[in-house]
């Protein structure tokens, strides 16, 4: 298992390369400038946070700071919180967010390059890397969510969850759900929950996007792949195998983990938090009928809406030519109601 999901990393990261070779321009100093450089390239203030996480990881948290109410983005499977701002300010999920007066956080989730850091695991050793995106809801978000509250002095938060971002808030929603009361909104872009009509490899994660623009994958190119564990990929191949939304499946040792033979599915009728799902009608990653699915188990939700683009696949929600039109004003105005 641990050798597979290594391969599938392995050939993510040749296949992206390979893609974007075409849309390469060596001179192209964005491409290649961190998350801070990005932001204040266009005049933007940025600060950098470092939180610990209860298990020991510490992790960057970008902040654009703004007087209003603060919001988190949440990066999906191989990204960073760059991946919000790789076009300019009219196309950028970040910078329209700062520019309608939100306090903007963008989060890295732990393995990406900006959070490769332990308060006792070494980088190079493979504990360090015994997690997935379980433990990123379980531990990243709490601390995530804690440190902007305490930053901000505010009660709640909204959110923003791309694909894995997004999944990472189900399992923290579900596992501790005292936190549901600390997000006053969640929007949730093609989450990668349920995936049992996934038709696509998570190496096509990458080239999904129809409508991209060139210009915003060739800026990508320098920032993804970011890094994650073998483990996360693993767990996102045993969702494709099983068709549930469960714990990590240790086979033989769930008995150790759990005290069962199967792991535990993560209880999503404890989320009360308000919900907006936005999905694709092209999108083979995230399948319309796994969203559909995930949308009938929020039985327990204050507010839940669902929100369907018909002709957009996976990438085309970060990437896409129409998304500061059709997507990003519509998620402004959902926080904004809340």
């Amino acid at each position: 298992m641990w050798l597979n999901s290594f391969i599938i990393l392995v050939l993510a990261v040749m296949f992206w390369r390979k893609l974007s070779e075409p849309l390469q321009d060596k001179n192209n100093e964005v491409a290649f400038l961190n998350t801070s450089s990005l932001v204040r390239r266009h005049g933007y203030p940025v600060e950098t946070h470092e939180v610990t996480t209860a298990d020991g990881y510490r992790l960057t948290l970008h902040r654009i700071p703004g007087g209003g109410r603060p919001v988190l983005l949440l990066h999906g499977f191989l990204q960073s919180s760059a991946s919000f701002l790789l076009g300019d300010p009219g196309h950028s999920l970040g910078y329209i967010l700062a520019d309608a007066g939100f306090d903007v956080w963008l989060g890295n989730w732990r393995g990406n390059f900006y959070s490769q850091k332990h308060s006792n695991k070494f980088i190079s050793r493979q504990e360090f890397w015994n997690f997935s995106w379980h433990e990123m809801g379980v531990h990243d978000l709490p601390a995530f969510i804690d440190k902007i509250l305490h930053e901000t002095g505010r009660p709640q938060l909204s959110l923003v969850g791309f694909s894995m971002g997004a999944a990472a808030f189900l399992v923290l929603a579900s596992q501790k759900p005292q936190y549901n009361d600390k997000v006053s909104a969640s929007v949730w872009v093609a989450p990668a929950a349920f995936l049992q009509h996934t038709s696509t490899s998570f190496m096509g994660y990458f080239f999904t996007g129809a409508q991209a623009l060139q210009s915003v994958l060739a800026t990508a190119y320098g920032h993804d792949p970011s890094g994650t564990s073998m483990k996360t990929a693993a767990h996102y191949g045993q969702s494709v195998q099983s068709g549930r939304f469960r714990q990590y499946d240790y086979g033989p040792g769930n008995m150790l983990h759990y005290g069962q033979s199967q792991p535990p599915d993560y209880d999503l009728a404890r989320i009360t938090a308000p919900v907006s799902i936005f999905y694709g009608g092209a999108d083979t990653v995230t399948h319309p009928q796994d969203v559909e699915n995930l949308y009938s188990k929020l039985v327990g939700s204050k507010s839940r809406n669902l929100h369907l683009l018909k002709n957009y696949t996976h990438l085309d929600f970060t990437c896409g030519m129409d998304a500061h039109r059709r997507l990003y004003p519509r998620i402004v105005s959902i926080l904004n109601t809340h």
